[in-house]
């Protein structure tokens, strides 16, 4: 007997069953083709990696989900894209999140959610539903820029893990046989101050077996990864002296910004064509009658990976010092960030999610559209301590990339609110397929542990 109450011969099964396997042996194979290589050989030392896909829950039960994370989606879509469009009209930056905190919250605690207000930090909340089981964790942004609004779309990114939330929990309240949590995390301060590395430390991530969430973009993506970052913040004490009757008594700060911009330079000629520094002089004096005794510069470094970015770290650490040792200066560095990991995406449930997404009138046929991005996230953080899924989607009247005047106009627009929300409804599937499968979750989790072990293989030395 199905899920849907129907009687089947166990010759009809069989075969369903065994079409089904088929499908998804050839989608595993596609998978793996498509893994790090490093990760590649890792996995086939696992022999349960080749039946990747084949215990998905059962095709008839997916179906029911389906149709209740539809129906329950497109029933609050109203109320959902007017808390979307509330987020809009009430910009907020990095931790002075205050509105989108308690509108967001009070919202899903009339869900039926219990919820912990300014949690772990002052404009963070976990919202969450169920029992014993698996917990995923939909990870909810609502932070915005500076001068230019949501502009990164974050208002969208909260609407939609809102929806996913909902979507999961109704399915959790019509089907006592799945046993899970869901738990809706607000995760504020994701531009400024990665508030996500805060909540990693506070334990917010510690009973989650997955995490997911989706970011608007240009481009459809199941599984397009992110680049490492950090920022460093440099001074040079030296010391003063008139500039014209005794400058040969000062030390010279502002030399040794000088200098050490000019190393970072010629570094670039060793750099990797992915890497990135760039960098500027922050104070390099007050008037030009004085041997400056004090300046200041701050860099951003970018690598597609972890350790790349530590290598080149170390790269310009040594342009500096160097800098400090010729004029004579002393020097302080310091990170002025948490290390802002690459992303590690999980490609066993962006694989699960394009199908959906695909079912909800997503195209992810545009080319390279799953070609690492050079932006960075704290997502990355989560995704190296769990197995986390971070699509991105298309904004139809996006015309320019994020973080611009027009991309903010595009996140508040109806085709916007609509693929928010079928957006929603794939996560929402996605998550359940993995709750509903123990064996499922365990090769996801095979497949995150792999990829961590293969990203901590040492690189060359002389990067």
């Amino acid at each position: 007997r199905t899920a849907a109450g129907k009687w089947e011969t166990t010759a009809v099964v069989n075969n369903r069953r065994l079409e089904r396997r088929h499908k998804l042996r050839q989608r595993s194979n596609l998978l793996q083709c498509s893994l790090h290589p490093s990760t590649k050989v890792l996995l086939m030392g696992i022999p349960e990696f080749g039946s990747t896909f084949e215990d998905r829950p059962d095709g008839s039960e997916m179906a029911d989900y389906m149709k209740i994370v539809s129906d329950i989606v497109d029933d609050k879509a109203d109320s959902l894209n007017a808390l979307g469009r509330y987020l809009w009209d009430n910009p907020e930056t990095a931790l002075k999140e205050f509105k989108a905190h308690k509108r967001i919250a009070d919202f899903l605690e009339c869900e039926g959610f219990t919820v912990q207000k300014n949690y772990i930090l002052p404009t963070a909340f976990r919202a969450e539903f169920g029992g014993e089981g698996p917990v995923v964790v939909f990870m909810c942004e609502y932070d915005a820029l500076p001068d230019i609004g949501h502009a990164c779309g974050h208002n969208l990114i909260a609407e939609c893990a809102v929806a996913a939330g909902i979507a999961v929990k109704q399915v959790l309240q019509e089907n006592s046989s799945l046993t899970a949590k869901v738990v809706v995390l607000g995760t504020p301060a994701e531009e400024a101050e990665q508030g996500k590395v805060d909540l990693l430390r506070g334990g917010a991530f510690d009973d989650a077996d997955i995490a997911l969430m989706a970011h608007p973009s240009r481009i459809n993506s199941a599984y397009a990864s992110t680049y490492a970052l950090l920022q460093i913040g440099v001074e040079y004490e030296g010391r003063a002296s008139h500039a014209g009757a005794r400058p040969w008594e000062g030390v010279n700060a502002l030399d040794a910004a000088v200098g050490a911009y000019v190393n970072v330079g010629l570094l670039r000629q060793q750099m990797k064509p992915d890497m990135r520094i760039s960098g500027i002089i922050t104070d390099g004096g007050k008037v030009a009658n004085i041997v400056p005794a004090q300046s200041k510069m701050e860099f951003i470094i970018r690598a597609p990976e972890n350790h790349e970015l530590k290598s080149l770290r170390t790269k310009l650490e040594r342009c500096l010092r160097s800098s400090a040792e010729a004029t004579g200066c002393s020097i302080a560095i310091r990170d002025k960030s948490p290390l802002i990991e690459a992303l590690n995406q999980n490609r066993i449930m962006g694989s699960i999610y394009r199908e959906y997404a695909e079912k909800f009138g997503l195209d992810f046929s545009e080319s390279g559209n799953e070609a690492k991005i050079s932006a960075s996230t704290d997502a990355g953080n989560v995704s190296n301590v769990i197995p986390v899924l971070h699509p991105g989607y298309k904004l139809e009247d996006a015309t320019t990339s994020n973080h611009t005047p027009e991309f903010a106009n595009a996140a508040v627009s109806p085709k916007s609110f609509d693929a928010t929300l079928k957006v929603a409804k794939a996560l929402a599937l996605t998550a359940l397929e993995v709750l509903s499968s123990p064996d499922l979750l365990k090769n996801v989790r095979m497949e995150f542990d792999a990829n961590i072990a293969a990203s901590r293989i040492k690189a060359d030395p002389n990067l």
